[in-house]
């Protein structure tokens, strides 16, 4: 969309919203005149049952400015010609009230109060009209007083021209007003128009990333593979013992970069809204075992005490997706071993009083914990509390950020609690039903 359509686009919302507002302006106008004809009449003959021929002229008159300007703004608002008519119809409504009120200097600040009305269009050329238009009915009236009452015309042509001067030094500065502000709209307008650029060549940069990184992370998993298969296989052969410490740093290093590209990989789709959850039938007891198997023997290398606890109020079977759970946990244990030179890593699930199908994972370690200020930056990508702690364990900083997406679409929400050199309390809270087996 070009940025004259926007501009165009955004007079039109605020012309259609003015039209409206003048509409019950003028049927409020209307009525107003209804009652200082039936108050000049009462005032005038003592009774409201004489007098009906004026009242009656008045309020035709006042139907007959309202009509047209209420068909544009109901039937079509934001139009050019309705604008105009709008104008005319207000600056008829500024006469009629000055011939009501006799005159008085009161009945002139209608044509004052219209103009600066007026002027929210934002048009100047609208302004100049109403003015001529308001000066010439003025001048018609001006010219019928002084051949009806036999005025000198020199002091009538006086008022008009005071009348002429202030109408000119309003419709000045609220013209400038309203260059000004069109000027601003047509700011604005380029100013969306380029976001509006920016927005979509960011939109389009970001699916090109994303079919980017599942085509590299597919391309370099597939080799990958290949090599952990191979080292596996080589591991398993009789080999020296110099060789085989050779293989297992591979297969350390193979693993590492296979987690890394999972991670980037699972970030991306989670970024772009494709990854999706896979709810079924599961026993928690089958993650116990999962993560025991996964980290037992490394915490009995660093001498580190593990367990999985599965409280007794947990179903033997629950329904929610069990593979992105293991890979949640995978990610929080994970961390907390790598971190955790002493001590224990305890991993513990159970329900939720007051809600049975809320169920709390908790993973709690003896760690190096963390300061309190780096606590809000855990789940922010590619964030790591400190550098020195990205040379020395190693990681990406997507582990965190990516267990609290897919909390979240679970319907869930994971914090944490730590204290620097005593340890950390990952906690995650899941709804997860029942099954009826």
């Amino acid at each position: 969309m070009s940025t004259e359509r926007l501009f165009l686009n955004q007079k039109f919302r605020l012309c259609k919203g003015l039209d409206r507002a003048f509409a019950y302006l003028m049927l409020l106008q209307w009525l107003t005149v209804i009652v200082l004809l039936l108050n000049s009449s009462v005032n005038a003959r003592g009774s409201s049952a004489q007098g009906v021929g004026p009242v009656w002229t008045g309020v035709l008159l006042g139907a007959v400015i309202t009509s047209f300007p209420l068909y544009f703004a109901v039937f079509h608002p934001g139009q050019k010609i309705g604008r105009y008519v709008i104008a005319f119809g207000q600056m008829g409504f500024s006469a009629l009230f000055i011939q009501l009120m006799n005159g008085s200097v009161e009945a002139y600040f209608h044509i004052f109060g219209s103009l600066a009305f007026l002027a929210l269009y934002r048009e100047w050329r609208l302004l100049f009209s109403a003015s001529i238009f308001i000066l010439l009915s003025h001048a018609l009236r001006e010219f019928y007083i002084s051949h009806l009452l036999m005025v000198p015309s020199s002091s009538l042509g006086l008022r008009w021209t005071e009348l002429a001067g202030w109408i000119a030094f309003e419709g000045v500065f609220l013209s400038y007003a309203c260059i000004q502000s069109t000027r601003e709209m047509c700011q604005t307008a380029a100013a969306k128009h380029e976001l509006i650029n920016t927005r979509t060549d960011a939109k389009k940069t970001h699916v090109q990333r994303a079919h980017f990184f599942s085509l590299v992370s597919h391309e370099i998993r597939t080799p990958l593979n290949g090599i952990i298969g191979f080292t596996d296989f080589l591991a398993d052969s009789p080999i020296p013992k110099e060789q085989r410490e050779y293989v297992n740093i591979i297969r350390q290093c193979s693993g590492t970069l296979l987690r890394l590209i999972n991670d980037l990989l699972d970030f991306t789709k989670i970024d772009s809204g494709k990854l999706e959850i896979d709810p079924h039938p599961f026993k928690p007891h089958d993650i116990k075992i999962y993560l025991e198997n996964m980290f037992l023997m490394e915490c009995q290398k660093k001498n580190l005490e593990f367990s999985v606890s599965i409280a007794a109020n947990v179903p033997e079977e629950l329904y929610g997706d069990s593979h992105r759970i293991r890979q949640i946990l995978t990610n929080i244990v994970g961390n907390a071993v790598k971190f955790t030179e002493k001590g224990s890593v305890q991993v513990r699930v159970h329900r939720q009083k007051g809600n049975e199908d809320i169920y709390r994972w908790e993973v709690q370690d003896t760690g190096i914990g963390i300061k309190s200020d780096n606590l809000s930056k855990l789940f922010t990508p590619y964030t790591q509390e400190h550098s020195s702690t990205a040379r020395k364990y190693g990681g990406s900083g997507l582990g965190l950020s990516i267990s609290k997406k897919l909390v979240e679409l679970m319907g869930g929400r994971i914090d944490v609690q730590s204290t620097l050199n005593e340890g950390t309390l990952f906690f995650f809270s899941l709804p997860l039903k029942k099954t009826n087996t």
